[in-house]
């Protein structure tokens, strides 16, 4: 009963510290990194990782372009119209 129950709370225990992937915006603009990838507030919902889905220029429009000092992985890229001719 004990060992049920232990696993039952491991169980439990992953499924909420879970990392789930996210579809994440570029809005850029951020005061004093207004380019930088990996800055936050560029983000409508935080950098993205190697599980997530990053997109520019998909909704709205941001004048500020993202450029990287590092490299990085992202599930999926998408660019949307305003930045599919310069890439």
């Amino acid at each position: 009963m004990k060992k049920r129950l232990c696993i039952f709370v491991l169980l439990l225990l992953f499924a909420v510290f879970k990392s789930e992937a996210k579809v994440t915006n570029w809005i850029g603009g951020s005061l004093g990194a207004a380019n930088d990838w990996f800055t936050p507030g560029n983000w409508d919902n935080g950098v993205p990782g190697a599980a997530d889905d990053a997109q520019i220029a998909v909704s709205g429009i941001s004048l500020a372009q993202p450029t990287l000092g590092a490299t990085t992985t992202v599930k999926s890229l998408t660019f949307g119209t305003l930045y599919s001719s310069i890439v």
